[in-house]
């Protein structure tokens, strides 16, 4: 009988709206991988040297993001659509920075 073998590098965190998953040791979410990478086209080497993480880490979040696909677009969906309700048009923010808001 074969045996699983648990890859520890992923946790779910409480975040502000909802839960998410990070990679254990860092503030890096999946879903911020998968923007990064997937989205923006910013390569693992790159990752890897930016965010101070290894390959490992970095397969570890895009293969639990292909686990849990539906959800993880669902909330990246729900971020980006907060982000627009909640935007503020950089109009305003030029005229209050003059002192005219």
């Amino acid at each position: 009988m074969a045996t699983i073998a648990p890859i520890n590098l992923i946790e779910i965190i409480d975040g502000r709206f909802r839960k998410k998953a990070r990679i254990v040791g860092s503030a890096i979410t999946v879903e911020e991988i998968v923007n990064m990478h997937l989205r923006n086209g910013i390569s693992i080497d790159a990752l890897a040297e930016d965010y101070d993480l290894n390959h490992a880490q970095i397969h570890a979040a895009l293969a639990y993001y292909y686990t849990h696909k539906e959800d993880i677009d669902a909330g990246i969906q729900q971020s980006e659509q907060l982000l627009e309700e909640n935007a503020v048009p950089l109009t305003s923010l030029i005229e209050k920075a003059k002192g005219r808001g």
